[in-house]
């Protein structure tokens, strides 16, 4: 490689970090300016390596440049892995941005062949302008698999929010999906997968696991909500979580449909299902580490009236209040 190559590699490479971690592609400056004083304070060449630095692309446009060919590059990486899988699943939502546009997000699952693990990634974000029937969006996914080559024909399954323009029986997204991806072979597939007792047992555990998360979902929805009651259903479930790990291995009195496939054959593993429930407590709890930020102002407000003013919560309120 050139030294303008590796100069252009260098840039690639710090603005994929920057676009990973969210950072605004002025930043690119200001990582620049950080190498040049590093050469200044680290290398006896100092000329040579400042120099070298100085000739990184590292300015805001070109950073905007970077972020769209490397979103294109990893697209494209994407779709290989996708057209390489035997089968895939798809998980969409559709909602409003802040110009009221309707977006529709798709999630793909599949399993890669190269690296024999599931993969999870977001296919497309795709806008749905004028009206969001089941016709609109299946319209709207039909034109980007054509248009970027992905055989509808390897889809098992699509998990949607069970809106009526997505679940409709005669004109829903998944009617009319399964219609065209209708094939022989991926119901086969399907079939023989359900032969295994374990696979059924996944199944139904997931079938109860989602239950659970989808009442919260519901309990989170809402006009009026305020914070402290979202606050508090969110720390609700995270504790059931815990008691979620130990039924499961028990009565399994909140897993219903995963008791009734044990119940005929008590030879299946439940370690990988606490090991599942543990894992997603983890995740609900990076998820909302923030409220622990403000849980003592919120536990405030949620109890104004009935607090005292000599109180510890109180004093610490009005000290923090002062500091602000």
């Amino acid at each position: 490689m050139t030294e303008q190559e590796k100069c252009g590699e260098a840039s690639l490479r710090i603005s994929w970090i920057l676009a990973k971690h969210m950072k605004p592609f002025t930043d690119a400056d200001v990582v620049k300016e950080c190498f040049l004083e590093v050469g200044n304070a680290l290398f006896e060449n100092k000329k040579d390596v400042v120099e070298t630095i100085r000739r990184i692309p590292l300015s805001a446009s070109t950073s905007t440049r970077n972020t769209h060919v490397l979103a294109e590059e990893n697209h494209c990486d994407v779709k290989r892995r996708l057209n390489n899988a035997n089968y895939y699943d798809l998980a969409m939502d559709e909602s409003c941005d802040i110009t009221d546009t309707a977006q529709l997000i798709i999630f793909v699952r599949y399993l890669d062949q190269t690296k024999e693990t599931f993969v999870e990634e977001i296919l497309a974000l795709l806008p749905l302008l004028g009206k969001t029937r089941g016709e609109d969006i299946n319209k709207a996914i039909m034109d980007f698999f054509d248009k970027d080559e992905l055989d509808l024909k390897k889809l098992l399954s699509v998990t949607t929010d069970g809106a009526p323009a997505m679940v409709g029986s005669n004109k829903g997204l998944v009617h009319l999906l399964s219609s065209n991806a209708s094939d022989q072979t991926s119901a086969n597939a399907y079939l023989s997968f359900l032969k295994e007792k374990e696979n059924v047992a996944a199944i139904a555990f997931l079938t109860d696991i989602f239950k659970h998360i989808n009442d919260l979902n519901l309990k989170l929805q809402g006009k009026g909500k305020l914070v402290w009651e979202l606050m508090s259903e969110v720390k609700s479930f995270t504790r059931k979580l815990d008691l979620f790990i130990n039924d499961v291995g028990s009565e399994r009195l909140h897993f219903p449909n995963l008791n009734k496939i044990i119940s005929s054959d008590s030879e299946i593993d439940v370690g990988q299902y606490k090991t599942f429930i543990t894992d997603l407590k983890s995740e609900f709890e990076n998820r909302f580490v923030d409220f622990k930020k403000i849980e003592n102002v919120v536990e405030i407000l949620s109890s104004i009236y009935s607090l005292h003013p000599d109180e510890d919560r109180f004093l610490w309120y009005s000290s923090h209040a002062r500091l602000r």
